[in-house]
């Protein structure tokens, strides 16, 4: 097995010995190296929790791909690890907000917006208008369309994509997620770099678009008049609490909740402070105005042209996260060590002040097929948990339904749901989607079906 995967001579300790292993692509997964006939092309790191468990496997002659990959992590070429650090224990314990909740507050409706409520935020009769403004609102297919030629002509990164994507038929998803796969099982910093590359696309594009699209269409927005609506509503409600959940990348909700309920973002923790306003705002995908601040005094020197500096050189994400954007210790947190890997501290997301961009790395989630992980702050995804314990309705507004991270913890957390209400053209797409975590939802909850944005702005359900 070693002689063909080229494993290190010095990393044979770690059969015994507790290693962190850290790879090109800024994971860090802990645990020990273990092996399998079954297997011969592959190692995988098992974390030290689920040794035992591993061992029973073997005893019932039950290993599995499917299994190890459930409690470990597979590793097809060595060489996408960087280093391997021996300690007991990595990161650091960033202090969380205080989260104490005060008063006897109801938490009660969680409204989701997807790319389809950005790309569809005015009405009917202004959507032709909005269709053929440079700066409408993407959904996933058309990040990289033409009308945003004059943003991705800034990236090379980004151009040396497009004709492979196109050969997918602008399936973002699934080329980006092809990618992914690649870059996971073999070490590719040159395609990696172009993914690094992307990530400075969407921050410029999303961060401009919001901005756009809010100075326009400030008429007839949808989020405007759906923020209106609830300001006023909960004012008659005082102990009431919502919840708004944000895929998208773009600011246009953020800028209606921020004008119309009269609160500033100016701290991370301003998005969760239920004490102080009526609701919890969480952005599971990052926000184009969200990142982690250079400190590395290169990273500094390179401040006007970052996005270049980092693709020329080819610059992956251990370096970037753990070197650029501070020491290792400080990069990461503990909280890692109860999931199976370790990656960059969340907690360290700033909101980007007037130095944007060139200041931080973007905080946004790459939009692969199957999104398997939160970018926002650690604080924000255990406030959003305990949200769903509660809450009987949930509206998904322009959502697909299709983020396992999020679904997963739908499936965990919201046993009081009651109402599932649909707002999308294709409803039955979302269905689908949710009753591979939630199972028959016509079983479960009443389901109620919208076709707009605007019709659910124009009902009674709010």
């Amino acid at each position: 097995m070693a002689s063909l995967l080229g494993l290190p001579i010095h990393w044979h300790k770690y059969y015994q010995v507790k290693g962190h292993f850290v790879t090109y692509y800024g994971d860090i997964y802990p645990g020990y190296i273990y092996d399998f006939p079954d297997f011969p092309n592959s190692i995988f790191i098992i974390p030290q929790i689920y040794r035992n468990t591993i061992r029973e496997l073997q005893n019932k002659n039950a290993i599995t791909i499917e299994a190890l990959n459930k409690y470990g992590h597979e590793i097809k070429d060595p060489n996408v690890v960087t280093h391997v650090i021996e300690a007991d224990r990595i990161g650091s314990n960033t202090v969380f907000p205080d989260e104490t909740i005060y008063g006897d507050q109801k938490w009660k409706q969680m409204f989701v917006f997807g790319a389809g409520a950005s790309s569809f935020c005015v009405p009917g009769d202004e959507q032709g208008r909005l269709d053929n403004f440079q700066s409408r609102p993407p959904i996933s297919n058309e990040l990289f369309g033409n009308k945003y030629r004059s943003y991705f002509n800034k990236y090379e990164g980004v151009r040396l994509s497009l004709s492979s994507l196109r050969r997918l038929k602008n399936d973002v998803e699934a080329f980006l997620e092809s990618e992914w796969t690649l870059i996971r099982d073999s070490h590719n910093p040159s395609l990696l770099s172009r993914h690094v590359n992307i990530l400075y696309y969407l921050q410029e594009l999303f961060f401009t678009i919001s901005n756009d699209i809010n100075e326009e269409f400030y008429d007839c927005n949808l989020y405007s008049t759906f923020t209106d609506i609830l300001q006023k509503k909960l004012l008659q409600k005082p102990l009431e609490k919502i919840a708004f959940v944000n895929f998208n990348y773009d600011t246009i909700l953020d800028h209606y909740i921020s004008s119309h309920f009269n609160v500033q973002f100016s701290q991370m923790c301003d998005y969760v402070n239920c004490n102080k306003n009526p609701f919890f705002y969480f952005k599971p995908h990052g926000s184009s105005n969200w990142g982690w601040r250079f400190n590395s005094e290169e990273s500094k020197d390179k401040i006007n042209n970052t996005p270049d500096w980092l693709y020329t050189n080819k610059i992956c994400f251990d370096e970037i996260y753990y070197k650029h954007l501070g020491s290792l210790n400080e990069m990461v947190h503990s909280k890692g060590a109860y999931e199976r890997k370790y990656s960059i501290n969340k907690n360290k997301i700033e909101i980007i002040g007037d130095d944007y961009p060139r200041r931080y790395f973007p905080a946004l989630l790459i939009p692969y097929r199957d999104k398997d992980d939160f970018v926002m702050p650690y604080y924000h995804s255990d406030a959003m948990g305990h949200f769903m314990n509660t809450m009987d309705d949930l509206f998904l507004i322009g959502w697909k339904g299709n983020e396992t991270a999020f679904n997963a913890l739908l499936k965990d957390r919201s046993h009081n749901l009651k109402r599932i209400i649909i707002v999308n053209p294709n409803p039955k797409e979302v269905e689908i989607n949710l009753s591979l975590f939630l199972g028959d939802l016509y079983q479960k909850y009443q389901i109620i079906c919208l076709n707009t944005f605007e019709d659910l702005v124009n009902s009674d359900l709010i």
